[in-house]
């Protein structure tokens, strides 16, 4: 899949998005102006925030509101695997495991519902999962009830399924494709809110392991 990546030209300064591979993390750039440029992609540019890209590109530029949902459901799926990967991987370090990518995959897999998966995913890094985060981060609170009155706070990752993936499977399951650009544009947010919500928790969940580990560290020296 190709994906709109904005870019800066180191001769002239003019900026432009150029379409690359997903799966690229460097590509070679020619700017109207002439010159040739290796570019690199951020690396903390995920494959969530890759299909973000594209789905806002398919709304604001090819104006296919249908495709543009579908990849916003998409990028939140591709989110949650990450993480789930991630601190599944962490998990059975503590126990000297090496799990591989496939396997966890499977196990991913085998969820029935994309409920399932977020709850099994968000409890990797926090007791309780997203929704009990939601609920006790005011931030968080304040911002859902001033930009997203559609969301139900006490159930926000059943609200998540309800708003983002039922209006992807009616499209790919029932073929409903007369959705405005009003209906892509607000579900794009809801996954940009979702996936944010995703990274904050992850961050928390790294923080306390951070200072976990400095604990230990200085214990260490300490009884030496």
């Amino acid at each position: 899949m190709k994906i709109p990546y904005p870019v800066k030209c180191n001769s002239c300064n003019t900026k432009t998005t150029y379409m690359v591979n997903a799966e690229d993390w460097d590509f070679n750039f020619q700017c109207k102006c002439g010159s040739f440029q290796l570019m690199f992609i951020q690396t903390n540019i995920f494959l969530s925030k890759k299909f973000l890209l594209r789905s806002q590109f398919e709304l604001n530029e090819n104006k296919d509101f249908s495709f543009s949902i579908i990849l916003s459901a998409i990028a939140i799926e591709a989110e949650l695997a990450r993480l789930y990967r991630k601190w599944r991987k962490t998990e059975a370090l503590k126990n000297k495991i090496l799990l591989k990518n496939h396997e966890l995959e499977e196990e991913l897999r085998k969820q029935s519902s994309i409920l399932n998966k977020i709850k099994i995913t968000s409890s990797l890094m926090i007791e309780g999962g997203v929704d009990t985060f939601v609920k006790n981060n005011h931030n968080i609170n304040g911002l859902i009830k001033e930009g997203y009155p559609s969301i139900k706070l006490n159930t926000f990752s059943k609200s998540i399924q309800e708003l983002i993936f039922y209006t992807r499977n009616r499209i790919l399951h029932m073929g409903r494709t007369n959705y405005t650009e009003e209906d892509a544009l607000r579900i794009w947010n809801l996954s940009l809110l979702f996936i944010f919500v995703l990274q904050e928790i992850d961050k928390l969940k790294k923080g306390h392991l951070t200072r976990r580990f400095i604990v230990h560290s200085k214990g260490s020296c300490n009884s030496t």
